[in-house]
């Protein structure tokens, strides 16, 4: 028995695994892919300008991939059209197919990369149709895929002849043959995604295609009436047949080429005001075709940023928190100082609301000079962090370059990032275990920083988990950093803190050997969230490129003067620390007593093991009149708990005992 025992436990095991891929295949055969759902919701295209009904339409690289399936829908929709490759057999198997299907279609024979095979392509459809509506230059190749040094001068120059001398050759033809007939028309550049970020290996193909982005930019200043329209589409990565022939299982998993037809629909038909000379991207046309066709760039899909509304028993009811506790934005709960009451009310009357505010924010300086012993020409300021924290990631890193931080990170950083195209290297938070300290993982952040890295984020208590970088760790990671590197450092409840052995980010700044930024604000420790004032602090030199892109009057002149009393007011100060310190020790306290895991916090708030119904406890407390944030990490593991006055933090200790 005892020699049997393992192999039948072997073979059970192996068919209960069988068992679970069978209902995974299963699942996979009769639910729709995210590929499929994204077809079926794609937009619908339409345009104040005349279809495709009649338009005769060259597409160069057309037997295969995109420009095949672009053929057969434009075709579909009445375009004459006449398809090119370089192959014979190919091309004539092509127009066999897309004649059966109806569609009226000449085939070409040519290399387009040749001024001779573009006279081929035009001369075709001269013969064929007496005349030409839009030529597509799709043809291209991928050209040597290794570092660049190390392809041959010859690889190098076909890539760059077929994926931008021919199309530049066949854009003049293009437009010489549309002027001297007097007819307008189109030419649609097609572009790569591989333009809007850093690709390894992929040096000759991404200048090629860029270099298609600016003819496509420059000859607009040349065709100024934009009866002749020239646009660039830019395309992801989609499954064709030359992908799945190379790597069959990594294409399978790429969306249908079908995905870009709305976007090169409305590239052929859409208003000529808005598509000439522009480069638009098939991907976010997709995600808002109205955004990209006004915008055409990363702002086009950009959504307002605003929390979702606050529903208690499925009613939207208003953040009042004269009727509820707000602690899901950690927002203080002891309230501003009585000082700062008293400088807003006699604001109003010193300086009434009729007149601008004083720009250069001189007695705010002073103040924060004396806080932090800096000369007060090292602030800048904005209407809060966030505006601040925009506005340092534009000037520093630009769409498609890299910026480090810590993940998950406050998600407001992130959505900076994303909403400008900046590519964010996460590196995961060291959360520690069996006896060491969480950490900020310093050692891996240096690792993921690179030639491309513009930016360094870390944040000081950490967000979500509130703990501080120390000082000694961040001048060792400083260490192994080019000295003009921009690290920001957020210190947004800093002044919560107390941890004796914190980095001073005021010190590093006076030292001036590293391109520190501090970045603060009064919305939490001072109770101000309502007035917006945030700050950033640097050595002159760095800061003034931040100030080139301060707004003037960014501050009104009421919240000026109530950072100013929030600042002298020392003895609120201390109040709102001790409090906030006894809070978080006790419910630190409690939650060690109860068994729940979490880390020692320095924050207004304690990242901790999530209760096993932690959204019905969201609900209850919500209904109780207390709102704590519903957010989840670590695949619903983890949650930031706040940590508010004693009744409060007593309600929540109560609800995690109920929800354990």
């Amino acid at each position: 028995m005892a020699t049997t025992h393992p192999f039948l436990h072997r073979t059970r095991r192996l068919a209960a695994r069988s068992i679970h891929l069978g209902r995974r295949a299963w699942q996979e055969l009769s639910t729709p892919s995210e590929v499929e759902e994204l077809i079926a919701s794609l937009p619908r295209v339409e345009s104040a300008a005349p279809g495709l009904a009649d338009k005769v339409v060259l597409i160069t690289g057309a037997t295969q991939g995109v420009g095949l399936v672009v053929a057969r829908r434009f075709g579909a929709l009445g375009a004459r059209l006449v398809v090119n490759g370089r192959r014979g057999e190919a091309v004539q198997d092509t127009v066999r197919k897309l004649r059966a299907e109806g569609l009226s279609v000449e085939g070409v024979v040519a290399d387009v990369a040749t001024p001779e095979g573009i006279r081929q392509l035009f001369d075709a459809a001269e013969t064929a149709y007496g005349t030409f509506d839009i030529l597509i230059n799709n043809a291209a190749i991928a050209g040597p895929y290794r570092p660049y040094w190390q392809a041959a001068p010859e690889e190098l120059d076909e890539t760059v002849r077929i994926n931008l001398t021919g199309p530049m050759i066949a854009t003049a033809e293009a437009v010489r043959w549309l002027i001297e007939h007097e007819k307008p028309g189109r030419v649609l550049n097609i572009s790569s995604i591989a333009t809007e970020g850093a690709y390894p290996k992929m040096v000759p193909y991404s200048t090629s295609k860029a270099g298609l982005e600016a003819l496509t930019r420059h000859i607009a200043s040349d065709l100024p009436d934009a009866r002749v329209v020239v646009t660039a589409l830019v395309l992801p990565s989609v499954r064709t047949e030359r992908k799945a022939a190379s790597d069959w299982a990594s294409a399978e998993l790429l969306p249908s080429a079908e995905i870009l037809l709305p976007a090169f629909e409305y590239c052929a038909t859409g208003p000529g005001h808005l598509l000439h000379g522009r480069t638009l991207s098939a991907e976010r046309f997709n995600a808002d075709p109205e955004g990209e066709a006004q915008l055409a760039g990363v702002a086009a899909t950009r959504q307002a940023i605003l929390y979702p509304e606050l529903n208690i028993k499925g009613e939207f009811v208003p953040r009042d928190p004269g009727r509820i506790a707000l602690l899901d934005r950690a927002e203080n709960q002891f309230g501003p100082s009585p000082k700062v009451l008293e400088a807003v009310r006699d604001s109003l009357v010193t300086h009434p609301p009729s007149y601008y505010p004083e720009e250069r924010y001189t007695a705010l300086r002073k103040a924060l000079s004396q806080e932090h012993d800096l000369p007060d020409d090292f602030f800048a300021f904005g209407p809060g962090s966030w505006e601040l924290i925009a506005r340092v990631v534009q000037v520093f890193a630009k769409p498609g370059e890299e910026i480090v931080s810590s993940g998950p990170g406050w998600f407001g950083f992130n959505l900076t990032c994303q909403r400008n195209g900046i590519a964010q290297k996460l590196v995961p938070f060291d959360r520690g275990g069996s006896g060491n300290r969480a950490s900020h993982n310093l050692t891996a952040m240096r690792e993921a920083i690179t030639a491309r890295t513009r930016l360094v984020y870390l944040i000081s208590p950490s967000n979500p988990e509130g703990v501080t970088l120390q000082q000694a760790e961040v001048r060792e990671f400083l260490a192994d950093l080019p000295p003009d590197l921009p690290v920001m450092i957020d210190e947004a409840y800093a002044e919560y803190a107390d941890d004796p052995a914190m980095v001073d980010v005021p010190g590093l700044v006076r030292e001036g050997t590293h391109a520190i930024i501090g970045l603060r604000t009064f919305s939490k420790f001072y109770a101000m969230a309502g007035l917006r004032v945030g700050y950033a602090y640097a050595q002159p030199k760095l800061l003034d490129l931040i100030r080139r892109s301060e707004q003037i009057f960014t501050l009104t002149h009421t919240a000026e003067v109530a950072a100013i009393a929030a600042l002298g007011d020392a003895q609120h100060r201390q109040l709102v620390f001790d409090g906030a310190r006894e809070n978080r020790a006790e419910m630190q306290r409690r939650l060690s007593e109860i068994g729940i895991r979490h880390i020692p916090s320095n924050a207004p708030y304690i990242f901790a093991e999530a209760p096993s119904d932690f959204d019905r406890m969201v609900k209850e407390l919500a209904e109780e009149g207390i709102v704590i944030a519903p957010y989840k990490f670590d695949d619903g593991r983890m949650v930031m708990l706040p940590v508010g006055t004693a009744p409060q933090s007593e309600k929540i200790l109560e609800a995690l005992g109920r929800f354990r």
